[in-house]
């Protein structure tokens, strides 16, 4: 029986063009879009994500007063705290939050108290759900967090989700859960907040469908390897 390589050739080619492209879906930018939400029990709701690109735009800015009463911990009582969910659609996973830009600033020459230098990393968090139902600083009720902007590997134009679930605010008296791997469907809430600092950044959430388009570009990938196989092994006529 013989074999036409060049139909072979071109069912597969059509089938990897046929997979649909990513999109690129602009969720928020407070720029055009408002301030987001600082009520942790009615974050601003972004809806569902798309497969591709999903990004988000914000300032946050820590204000002109510095109550330095608990000097290891200042307060600020004009601090712009940053919260938004969103939902993760069935069958579709979160691989990448992208810390696509970042910048700080200190306008205002916040000192820090004895706390700490202004200029860290910006504090982010996640939880399960429409709201965050943290008791300050008890983190248990999160799924994870981290400090952003500044510190290797969540720099910008770093992948920011495996620093969500490293640990780094595990121990008590924050206890804030580990976690692997990427996000399944459901709602989330996410919480953005600078301290002494004001900063401008834009996260990148990138879906994908089951399989994920680098496992079908893989797939493609292998099916042209195994045409030229074929048309290396192939007798002389097909």
């Amino acid at each position: 029986m013989k074999f036409s390589l060049g139909l072979l050739l071109l069912v597969v080619t059509f089938s990897l063009v046929s997979i649909p492209a990513a999109s690129a879906v602009v969720l928020w930018d407070e720029a055009t879009q408002g301030d987001f939400s600082g009520d942790f029990a009615a974050p601003t709701d972004l809806g569902t994500l798309s497969p591709g690109s999903n990004t988000v735009t914000a300032q946050s800015t820590a204000g002109p007063t510095e109550d330095l009463t608990i000097p290891a911990a200042p307060d600020y009582p004009g601090i712009d705290v940053d919260l938004w969910n969103l939902t993760i659609a069935p069958g579709e996973y979160l691989n990448q939050i992208v810390l696509t830009s970042y910048a700080n600033s200190n306008p205002y020459g916040h000192t820090g108290g004895s706390g700490g230098t202004p200029g860290g990393g910006s504090f982010f968090a996640f939880q399960a759900g429409s709201e965050i139902t943290v008791t300050i600083p008890d983190g248990s009720d999160l799924l994870g967090g981290t400090l952003i902007g500044v510190i290797p590997g969540a720099q910008a134009a770093d992948d920011i989700l495996d620093d969500l679930g490293g640990g780094m605010f595990s121990v008590a008296p924050f206890n804030v859960p580990t976690f692997n791997g990427p996000l399944g469907a459901g709602t989330y809430t996410f919480w953005y907040q600078e301290g002494p600092m004001d900063t401008e950044y834009t996260l990148d959430y990138q879906v994908s469908t089951v399989p994920e388009p680098a496992s079908m570009t893989g797939l493609g990938l292998l099916a042209l390897a195994t045409i030229m196989f074929l048309r290396v092994r192939a007798p002389k006529g097909s």
